[in-house]
């Protein structure tokens, strides 16, 4: 079963597969104002020496949520209705979200990738993903998956994590 991993019981060399949100609150252009404190921790792990990973579902829902926020403000700015001026069809083809598409590309290039490493990917265990899974978020499963296949901790602010039926350090204010 899943557990909380104590932040002040880390130590120096260890292993975290930094999560979504973390990087969202981190470096999201829309929610990084609402930061429970990440950043501090952040810091202390950078102090301790720990080695951050990332992996690439993991770029890309930070990709694709930080798009998708930028579509909810430009929705609210311009008093739109979000079934008639719909995500794909209506706002991927703007300016907007072009900019906030190269903003989110640009954040994983110089702050994401500059503070952690990919991942090495286990296309076998993507396939047990498939044929045998414990979590409603297929993302989320292979997250997991690959955290226990590189034995790391993974930091997340996700409390479905501490629902994973298999041992996997959890990370979290």
């Amino acid at each position: 079963m899943a557990f909380k991993k104590p932040i002040n019981s880390l130590i120096s060399d260890s292993k975290i597969l930094v999560d979504t949100n973390i990087w969202l609150y981190l470096f999201g252009i829309q929610s990084s104002w609402e930061d429970p404190g990440y950043t501090d921790l952040l810091d202390k792990l950078i102090r301790l020496n720990v080695h951050l990973f990332v992996n690439s579902q993991i770029i890309s829902e930070y990709i694709n949520t930080t798009t998708r926020l930028a579509y909810k403000q430009y929705i609210k700015r311009h008093k739109l209705q979000a079934k008639k001026f719909q995500y794909k069809r209506k706002y991927r083809p703007t300016s907007d979200f072009n900019t906030n598409y190269e903003i989110a590309i640009e954040s994983v290039k110089t702050e994401i990738l500059e503070l952690a490493q990919l991942t090495n990917a286990n296309n076998q265990k993507t396939v047990n993903s498939i044929e045998q899974y414990n979590m409603l978020d297929f993302n989320d499963e292979l997250i997991v998956n690959d955290a226990l296949q590189n034995d790391l901790f993974i930091m997340t602010h996700d409390k479905d994590y501490l629902d994973y039926p298999e041992e996997i350090g959890i990370i979290s204010l």
